[in-house]
C-alpha cells in the first residue's frame, strides 16, 4: 500500500526486461524499497503513455510526494518518442514526471549483463555518485531525465548504510 504522506516513486515499464532492470535496481542493498514501486508491465510504450494519461497524471495532483519514471524502449526512435511523451506531461506535474528510454537487447549484448544486474549497477552509480555506466552509448541520451531524477528522488530512495 502506497503511503502518499511519504514521498514516492511509482516506476511504469513497457516490457519484462524493463521491469528486470527495475528489479536489479530495487534489489541494491541503498534502496528503500518501500518507497519505490514496480507497476505492472503495460505492454508498450504507447501503453505506458496510455496508462500515465488515465491514471498517473491524477496521482502526481492528487500527492505531491509521488513521482513516476516511465521505462520504455525506444526502437531508434528516441527523439520522436520523447518529443511525444513530453507532449503529455502537464506542466503543473512534469516536475514529478520522468522518462527513461533504453534498448535492453543492445545494453545486455554491450555489457554482457542481464538486466537485473544492469539495474543493480545503476542504482550503485546513483548511490556513489559515479557515471560509468549511465554514460553508456545505450543510456547516455537519458542524462537530462537521470540527473533531474537523481536531484529529485535520491535523499528519499536511498537509505545511508552504516558499516
Amino acid at each position: 500500500m502506497v503511503n502518499v504522506f511519504k514521498p514516492h516513486v511509482f516506476v511504469l515499464p513497457e516490457d519484462d526486461e524493463n521491469r528486470e532492470f527495475i528489479n536489479g535496481f530495487i534489489g541494491h542493498p541503498a534502496i528503500d524499497d518501500g518507497q519505490i514501486y514496480p507497476l505492472p508491465v503495460a505492454g508498450g510504450w504507447a501503453a505506458v503513455l496510455k496508462e500515465f494519461e488515465d491514471v498517473y497524471v491524477k496521482r502526481l495532483r492528487d500527492s505531491h510526494n509521488a513521482h513516476i519514471i516511465m521505462l520504455i524502449d525506444y526502437d531508434n526512435e528516441f527523439e520522436t518518442r520523447r518529443a511525444k511523451f513530453q507532449a503529455k506531461i502537464p506542466v503543473d506535474v512534469a516536475d514529478r514526471a520522468f522518462g527513461c528510454a533504453d534498448e535492453p537487447k543492445d545494453l545486455k549484448k554491450a555489457t554482457r549483463r542481464c538486466c537485473e544486474e544492469i539495474g543493480r549497477l545503476l542504482a550503485n552509480e546513483c548511490d556513489t555518485g559515479t557515471e560509468q555506466l549511465w554514460t553508456h552509448g545505450h543510456l547516455r541520451h537519458n542524462n537530462d531525465d537521470r540527473a533531474r531524477l537523481t536531484t529529485t528522488v535520491k535523499p528519499f530512495l536511498f537509505r545511508q548504510l552504516r558499516a
